[in-house]
């Protein structure tokens, strides 16, 4: 199967660009400090996270965000990231006539 970059970049352009809700002020310290260092493979001690910037609330408003928005999210940039990898890789023969991309 052969790359249709002009497909691929049309596609691209089509979604939506993801943006959070509006978060409590607790909701976003459980983002910015728990849940985006977790997304991305990093350690969180339990020692680094102040436990007073945030309610029972907010921790249930953050599961509901996440039930909602980022689970979803994370399965779709995983499925693209799943067929971006599995392409084969193109070669400066692919690209006769075409424009490169830089």
């Amino acid at each position: 199967m052969r790359l249709c970059v002009k497909k691929l970049v049309m596609e691209v352009d089509r979604l939506k660009v993801f943006e959070l809700p509006e978060m409590s002020e607790g909701t976003r310290y459980l983002f910015s400090k728990i849940y985006e260092p977790l997304s991305v493979e990093e350690t969180v001690l339990l020692s680094s996270i102040d436990f007073e910037l945030f309610t029972l609330d907010d921790v249930d408003e953050m599961r509901k965000l996440y039930s909602s928005i980022l689970e979803a999210n994370v399965h779709k940039a995983g499925t693209m990231t799943y067929a971006l990898e599995k392409l084969p890789p193109v070669t400066l023969a692919d690209t006769t006539g075409a424009a490169a991309f830089v």
